[in-house]
């Protein structure tokens, strides 16, 4: 007898592959994500942000993200947009 228990009609639950919320934006949504003074740069950080959009992006071709500096409350980071693809895809 196994040691494993077989269990029937379990749902299978949404895998979420990207810590950003790529999928519950919209056309001019954005978030921030705080730098820390120490450790990864604001360089490392931007270039995950690009990465994980690429994959999700690769479903969506007509949007695109935009990232720059900014500042919230005093905390030093990148804020994300995203927008559509100007001229189409």
């Amino acid at each position: 007898m196994s040691e494993y228990v077989i269990e029937k009609e379990v749902e299978i639950p949404t895998r979420t592959r990207t810590k950003y919320p790529w999928m519950e934006m919209n056309v001019g949504d954005s978030f921030f994500v705080p730098v820390p003074d120490s450790g990864r740069s604001a360089a490392s950080i931007r270039a995950s942000l690009y990465a994980s959009g690429r994959g999700i992006f690769k479903k969506w071709p007509e949007y695109r993200i935009v990232v720059r500096k900014s500042n919230r409350l005093g905390v030093n980071g990148l804020r994300v947009w995203l927008t559509e693809k100007e001229g189409g895809s």
